[in-house]
């Protein structure tokens, strides 16, 4: 199990930074993949609890929204009044109660809006400025990779310290082994990569990086807590099996999902 667990770790940076450093279409592309198999996953789980959305027009949606940020056609709006509109004229069809019309309806665009939404932002940040920062590297790049590591950081500084120091329940009723000591250990050492990316990568005061890591650990641990309870909810321990011993594309990124609108509207404002 750990040899499995430390294998996919291996596979899942190499594979992020491959196509974090391509930009462009590739990363567009693989954005809208892994949003694709956790939109997926997140149906499915609402399925087996008897609420099946139409997932052809969840995963529709959630593509269309990633490529309009790479192609910024505009269309973000449009499409996700399709994405409730739609759904919602299917289930006037008389084929189940209209309860349970209601609720596929509902549930339909949600893992769009959930996942796909702020996964496209990641996509905006990637593609933010053609300036050329550390290395020769447009800046989108390394704001990029600040938004990836400082969540990566979060997740093992609250891992870390919570295993432990941590003494003190967070949250008991969403996540019993959550902790206020995890949750200072992620403030921690995202504040540490947040001030060295800032200072020596982006060429930002140390105080700019300070908050952004301690708002990427916020962020990041609500992100957490928010898939906490959709699986308490649906009765799921894991997400999916795709990658051997973490579980499903969603259990990935959990945390990541609200960290790129967060760290794209921060990267405007500073620049």
């Amino acid at each position: 199990m750990l040899l499995d667990r430390a294998l996919s770790a291996v596979v899942i940076v190499v594979t992020t930074a491959l196509f974090v450093y391509l930009g462009g279409i590739p990363f567009a592309l693989f954005v809208a993949g892994i949003s694709l198999v956790a939109a997926r996953e997140l149906c499915r789980m609402f399925d087996r609890n008897g609420f099946p959305p139409l997932i052809l027009a969840t995963l529709a949606q959630t593509l269309a929204l990633i490529l309009d940020a790479y192609f910024r056609t505009g269309l973000a709006v449009p499409i996700i009044l399709l994405g409730v509109l739609v759904p919602l004229l299917w289930q006037l069809l008389p084929k189940q109660s209209s309860w349970q019309g209601v609720m596929n309806w509902a549930l339909t665009p949600l893992a769009a809006l959930y996942i796909g939404l702020p996964m496209s932002y990641f996509v905006l940040l990637r593609e933010l400025t053609s300036q050329q920062g550390v290395g020769g590297l447009p800046n989108g790049l390394w704001w990029t990779v600040f938004a990836i590591l400082s969540t990566w950081a979060a997740d093992a500084g609250a891992y870390v310290v919570g295993t432990a120091f941590g003494r003190h329940s967070f949250v008991a009723r969403i996540s019993p082994r959550k902790t206020w000591e995890g949750v200072a250990g992620a403030i921690a050492w995202t504040m540490v990569v947040g001030i060295v990316m800032a200072v020596w990568v982006l060429g930002l005061p140390a105080l700019y990086g300070a908050i952004l890591g301690v708002l990427i650990a916020i962020v990041a641990i609500l992100g957490d807590l928010a898939e906490s309870l959709i699986k308490r909810g649906t009765k799921v321990k894991d997400t999916g099996k795709i990658l051997p011993g973490h579980g499903g594309m969603l259990d990935r990124l959990d945390t990541l999902i609200f960290v790129g609108p967060l760290v794209y509207y921060f990267a405007r404002l500073v620049m």
